[in-house]
């Protein structure tokens, strides 16, 4: 009967430690100025170079207005019949977000002459300035598009840590005002 043991390899390598949480990237700068916009009740924006910093783009936070404007557009557009379950839809809503998210593009202001202010809704026609700020975006190539989507993500997520970040009180130095 052949010995049944299963055999140990001698040397096992080290195993390397991973952290459960990377490190924040996050300057003072930007976290400052994050709480600044929180404390007076603004926008928090940031520009970010799309291919190598040729292209400047300029993203900011929605006001809770603008999140509910996306979505009384989707709500019309389910009355409507255009909105549905499947991947061309999500890419939809996400065009009605950046739309909205973008400052400028370039150095130039993105549609600022389409707002809820001066563009009225057309129930009837389910359109709100929401989709058409965002139509402009239909007529991108698709690389402009995946770049800016990208650019999107990452705002995304920094906003996400910032807001993770100051509210950690070991984050802040000692001494810090606003």
């Amino acid at each position: 009967m052949a010995d049944e043991t299963p055999k140990v390899a001698e040397e096992v390598a080290p195993v390397e430690e991973v952290p459960l949480k990377k490190k924040s990237n996050i300057t003072d700068a930007e976290k400052e100025a994050f709480f600044k916009c929180f404390l007076a009740e603004q926008n928090y924006s940031e520009k970010i170079g799309l291919f190598d910093n040729k292209i400047p783009i300029v993203i900011r936070t929605l006001t809770n207005k603008e999140n509910n404007d996306i979505i009384k557009q989707i709500v019309l557009d389910q009355k409507s019949g255009l909105a549905s379950n499947n991947d061309s839809y999500f890419i939809t809503i996400l065009s009605y977000r950046i739309a909205l998210s973008i400052d400028k593009i370039n150095n130039l202001p993105f549609q600022p002459e389409i707002t809820a202010e001066v563009f009225p809704d057309n129930l009837e026609k389910g359109l709100t300035y929401v989709k058409e700020r965002a139509k402009v975006i239909d007529a991108w190539p698709v690389f402009k598009l995946s770049a800016i989507q990208e650019a999107f993500r990452v705002f995304e997520e920094k906003i996400l840590e910032l807001t993770n970040e100051v509210q950690n009180p070991s984050f802040w130095k000692p001494g810090a005002q606003f």
